[in-house]
């Protein structure tokens, strides 16, 4: 586990220590986790040596900003299997590039972009895109704002707003009021991770409209408020910024729910609904944490699935997401 004193390292530490019995978890981290060692990812050697012996990585170091050619690389010398939860459509180009570099006789699977997006939206919009007329997929996310974030998932979140956006104008910050299970949430549109290609459902690539938000109509406003200014920071300053937050960040969750909602819709070219899934997560929604872990189990289980750039569509089909979800205590419809 790469970047297991992190946050977002720790959850996955957490779901994969539940959820993997009989696997034995090395934790790492760029200063030396307590009992695992210390591994920067831009230090290919030094990661070889850590790794050695490994199964499979599991890389929660984000932002995704940094050459993943590296990491890449160690893993193929410890002949170890890769998974990441990038969502920077630069990031997950360079790992697939990497990737493709790194099979040969090394014979390593990696799964980059295993988290809602790119992984989970594209393992679960295929069936929707098998529905007559479905041209294009609209996600919703909103984890619960009650749940602590770190630096860098801040970060992630607040990065769009006052941003331009694909096609023109600005990522304004949650603007939408929609009802999930009775309870309303405000969303707002958010990149995509693979950007302009959309999303890779099967032999088939399809627009998606990705929308993120909040359960808090409050905290709603003030990010619609605050998302000209953040526009003008540059990104290295606001990510210092967000990690400068975290004090803040932890009394603003108190004012939110822990309830988290995952929607996947598939539209007609008009943009009509013809279909869709739900999921609500009354004590918080980990889908942040919990698709790695659940790549990992099935990715340790197939020791045949072919090396090179794979996806968690490959790895796990609907039905088998939809009953891990289950086993979370979530309402699930539409799966």
């Amino acid at each position: 586990m790469l970047g297991a004193s992190g946050a977002l390292g720790g959850a996955v530490c957490a779901a994969a220590e539940r959820l993997l019995p009989g696997v034995r978890l090395r934790r790492a981290s760029r200063r030396a986790a307590a009992g695992g060692p210390g591994a920067d990812v831009r230090d290919g050697a030094a990661l070889a040596a850590v790794l050695a012996g490994a199964r499979l990585a599991i890389d929660a170091v984000g932002p995704y900003e940094y050459d993943p050619a590296p990491l890449v690389g160690a893993c193929r010398k410890a002949r170890c299997d890769l998974l990441d939860l990038a969502d920077r459509s630069a990031y997950l180009a360079a790992t697939e590039r990497a990737a493709g570099e790194a099979t040969g006789d090394a014979g390593i699977r990696v799964v980059s972009g295993c988290s809602v997006a790119p992984g989970l939206v594209e393992a679960l919009g295929r069936p929707l895109l098998e529905i007559p007329g479905a041209v294009a997929l609209r996600a919703w996310l909103s984890v619960g704002s009650r749940k602590p974030v770190s630096g860098a998932l801040l970060y992630a979140l607040l990065r769009p707003l006052g941003r331009r956006a694909p096609g023109g104008g600005r990522f304004p910050g949650p603007v939408v009021r929609r009802s999930v299970h009775g309870a309303a949430f405000w969303f707002g549109r958010h990149p995509w991770p693979r950007g302009t290609s959309g999303a890779r459902c099967g032999s088939r690539r399809v627009p998606v409209d990705y929308r993120v938000g909040m359960d808090h109509r409050g905290q709603a406003l003030a990010l619609r408020a605050l998302a000209p200014l953040i526009g003008l920071l540059p990104e290295p300053a606001l990510l210092r910024a967000c990690r400068a937050a975290r004090p803040v960040t932890t009394l603003v969750t108190r004012l939110g729910a822990p309830r988290g909602v995952f929607a996947l819709e598939a539209l007609s070219a008009g943009g009509d609904v013809l279909g869709g899934l739900e999921i609500l997560a009354p004590q918080g929604l980990d889908l942040a944490a919990l698709p790695p872990v659940w790549a990992a189990r099935a990715l340790l289980a197939s020791p045949d699935l072919a090396p090179g750039a794979r996806s968690l569509a490959e790895l796990a089909a609907p039905g088998e997401l939809g009953a891990w979800m289950r086993s979370e205590g979530w309402t699930v419809t539409g799966i």
